[in-house]
C-alpha cells in the first residue's frame, strides 16, 4: 500500500503555517472481527480535512510497516516548520494492555498481550513523534475504542483504551469514548463518532467549541451510551476553520460503483487511493456519496486511465477500465518462437455435460495477467543444444518434442535457457527443493491456469467453448491413440488453435508448475498452485491418450521425478 499525498484545495490559508494530516482507517481484519465503517470514516474525514486546507496523507487497511512509515513521514513534515499544524486520525481496532494503548494494524499476528509490542503500533510512539516535531499545534483523534478484539486467552479485563496521562504540548487528544469504555461501529456508513466529526469539523470558532458539539451529537445519537473524551494541553486559541469556510450541511445519499479492470493497477477515487486491483479483477465500491466522482486507474508502466461517473442515490454505476499493458517483446533467440497471450478472465474446467469429464474439473472463474508462451513444445533439437544431451525415447527427428524428462529436468532447462539468453533465472534449485521468483524475467513452466487459458485460445477463444485446443474435432488438432500410429510426431503438423499454438491437445503431455490440488470454487486471480505437493500437473494428453484424455480440461498428475515417453513441456515468459 502506498502513502498518498493528497493535493491541497486552492483556497486562502488563515493559519500561520502549513497544515498536515495523517488519516488511517483499518477495517479489513482477518484474525479478529472485521469493522465495517473505519475505511468509510477515514475516507470522509480525509476529504473534509482537504477542504479545510490540510495536506492529507491517507492509508486504509494498512499493515504495521506502512503505519510506522507514515508516522515517520508525518513527523518529518511537521518538523520542517515550527508554525505547522497537525491532525492525526485513526479508526480501527485498538486495545490497552497494562495501561498502554495500541492501534492494531491489518495482518497483526497477536496471540497474547506480549505480542502487542512487536505486532501493534504504540499510541505513545505516535504521541512521542508528534511531540518531537515541536510544531505549533496538533489534534489527535482516535475512534479505536471498540470491544477488545484479541483472542480470549490474550485479553486483559480492561475494556476500550486507557487514559492518556500527558498530551504533547499544545495538543488535544480526543477519544471516541471515555477511558475503559467501548464505542460502537454504527449501522450506517459512518460510526456515530465519525458522523459527528464530519458534521462539525468545519464549524467556525475555537476547537473546544467543536469538541463540545461533537460530544453532544454522539451522546444524543447513542442514547447517552457513548461520550467522547478529551485530554488537552492546549492554551492557545485554535480553529480548524479559521476562515469560517462555509460547508453546507446536507443529507448524504449514497450509491455504488462496480469496477472491472483488464490490466492490474491502483484505483483512485477523487484523488484518494481506494484499492490495488489485479488483472481481470472486479471490485465494488459501496456507499459512494451522491454526485460526480473522478476515478483513475494508475498502471505500473506510468499510464493513467480516467473515468468520470455520476452517482445517484441507491443506484449502481458500472465502470470498465480497458487499457492493455504492452509487454516488451521477449528477449529470446529467434529459434524459440513465443506467442503473446493477452491477460483476461475465463472459465476454467469443464461443464458437467462434457463427455469423459472427471470430477476434479469443476468450473470456476480465473483472471490472468498477460504472458508469452511457446508456439511449440520444446523440441529434441533445442533441448540437446541447451542441455547437451537428448534423453528422448523417440530419436531420429530433431523436430519431435522432447520426452522422457522429469519435472525437475524441465525446471533445469528453463534456468539454463534463461542463463544463455542473459535473463534472470526464475528458479532456485537445491536438490529436490525448488523455489520460484515470480518477478524474474526468465523462462519457466506455465501455471496450470495459464496453460488452460492459452489452450482455449485466450481472449481470442472466449467466443465459443471448444473441447480440444482449437476444435471440437480431435482429428484436426491432436495426435492421440486413434491417429498417432503409436508414436510421437514432429511439432506443428496439426491445425493450431486461435492463438496460433500447436499441439496443445495430444502429441506430448506438458508439465505445468503447479502441484496438484482440487480446484477452488471462488474466483482466482493469477493462481500459482499450492506451495507444496507430492504430484505435479501435466496437461494436454499425448500420442497414447484416448480422445477424452486430450481434452483441454483434462488434468493428469505425476511424481515430479517421473520420466516416460508421454511427457514433455513448453515454456512461458513474462
Amino acid at each position: 500500500m502506498l502513502l498518498l499525498a493528497l493535493p491541497i484545495f486552492a483556497q486562502e490559508q488563515a493559519t500561520t503555517g502549513p497544515r498536515f494530516a495523517l488519516v488511517i482507517g483499518n477495517g479489513d481484519y482477518t484474525d479478529m472481527p472485521r469493522l465495517r465503517n473505519p475505511v468509510n470514516d477515514a475516507t470522509d474525514i480525509a476529504a473534509k480535512l482537504k477542504v479545510l486546507g490540510f495536506e492529507v496523507f491517507f492509508l486504509h487497511n494498512a499493515n504495521r510497516k506502512e503505519i510506522n512509515s507514515a508516522i515517520t513521514h508525518f513527523h518529518e513534515c511537521l518538523a520542517q516548520d515550527r508554525r505547522s499544524e497537525g491532525f492525526f486520525y485513526y479508526a480501527g481496532h485498538g486495545v490497552q494492555a497494562k495501561g498502554v494503548n495500541y492501534l492494531i494494524p491489518i495482518g497483526a499476528d497477536i496471540n497474547s498481550e506480549a505480542d502487542l509490542e512487536d505486532e501493534a503500533v504504540s499510541l505513545q510512539r505516535i504521541l512521542g513523534n508528534i511531540e518531537e516535531a515541536g510544531n505549533r499545534v496538533n489534534i489527535i483523534v482516535l475512534d479505536a475504542c471498540r470491544n477488545n478484539p484479541l483472542p480470549a486467552k490474550a485479553r486483559s479485563a480492561e475494556r476500550g483504551l486507557a487514559m492518556v496521562a500527558i498530551a504533547p504540548p499544545e495538543s488535544v487528544v480526543l477519544f471516541s469514548t471515555a477511558a475503559n469504555e467501548t464505542a460502537t461501529d454504527g449501522d450506517g456508513r459512518n460510526s456515530p463518532f465519525a458522523n459527528a466529526l464530519l458534521d462539525h469539523l468545519a464549524d467556525p470558532g475555537d476547537i473546544t467549541t467543536t469538541i463540545k458539539a461533537v460530544t453532544a451529537e454522539v451522546k444524543n445519537a447513542t442514547g447517552g451510551q457513548q461520550t467522547p473524551y478529551q485530554y488537552t494541553s492546549l492554551d492557545l486559541n485554535f480553529s480548524l476553520n479559521p476562515k469560517s469556510v462555509s460547508v453546507t450541511t446536507v443529507t448524504r445519499s449514497y450509491g455504488s460503483i462496480a469496477v472491472s479492470v483488464v490490466t492490474a493497477g491502483t484505483l483512485y477515487m477523487d484523488g484518494i487511493k481506494t484499492a490495488d486491483l489485479p488483472a481481470g479483477a472486479d471490485a465494488k465500491l459501496d456507499s459512494v456519496e451522491e454526485g460526480e466522482h473522478n476515478l483513475e486507474l494508475h498502471y505500473a508502466d506510468g499510464q493513467v486511465e480516467q473515468q468520470t461517473v455520476t452517482i445517484k442515490a441507491r443506484s449502481e454505476v458500472n465502470v470498465s477500465f480497458t487499457y492493455t499493458k504492452t509487454l516488451e517483446p521477449p528477449k529470446i533467440s529467434t529459434e524459440v518462437e513465443m506467442v503473446f497471450v493477452q491477460g483476461g478472465t475465463f472459465i476454467m474446467g469443464s461443464p458437467e455435460s462434457e463427455e469423459g469429464r472427471d470430477s476434479n474439473e469443476n468450473q470456476h472463474e480465473v483472471a490472468l495477467s498477460s504472458f508469452y508462451i511457446g508456439k511449440f513444445d520444446v523440441t529434441q533439437d533445442l533441448y540437446q543444444r541447451v542441455m547437451g544431451k537428448n534423453p528422448s525415447s523417440w530419436g531420429g527427428d530433431k523436430n519431435r518434442p522432447i520426452d522422457a524428462v522429469s519435472w525437475y529436468d524441465a525446471i533445469s532447462f528453463c534456468n539454463k535457457l534463461s542463463e544463455r539468453d542473459k535473463l534472470k533465472k526464475v528458479y532456485s534449485i537445491r536438490g529436490t527443493n525448488v523455489q520460484i521468483d515470480w518477478s524474474a524475467n526468465g523462462y519457466r513452466l506455465p501455471t496450470e491456469a495459464e496453460w488452460e487459458y492459452a489452450a482455449r485460445g485466450g481472449q481470442e477463444g472466449e467466443s465459443k467453448y471448444l473441447e480440444f485446443a482449437g476444435s471440437n474435432d480431435p482429428e484436426q488438432v491432436a495426435w492421440y491413440n486413434n491417429n498417432s500410429g503409436g508414436s510421437v510426431h514432429p511439432v506443428g503438423q496439426k491445425v493450431p488453435n486461435a492463438l496460433g499454438l500447436y499441439d496443445m491437445s495430444g502429441n506430448i503431455a506438458q508439465w505445468c508448475w503447479d502441484s496438484y490440488e482440487p480446484y477452488a470454487t471462488s474466483k482466482q486471480i493469477d493462481p500459482q498452485g499450492p506451495p507444496t505437493g507430492g504430484y505435479h500437473i501435466c496437461r494436454g494428453g499425448g500420442w497414447s491418450s484416448d480422445m477424452q484424455g486430450v481434452r483441454v480440461a483434462k488434468r493428469d498428475r505425476y511424481s515430479p521425478s517421473a520420466r516416460n515417453s508421454l511427457i514433455g513441456f513448453r515454456i512461458v515468459h513474462r
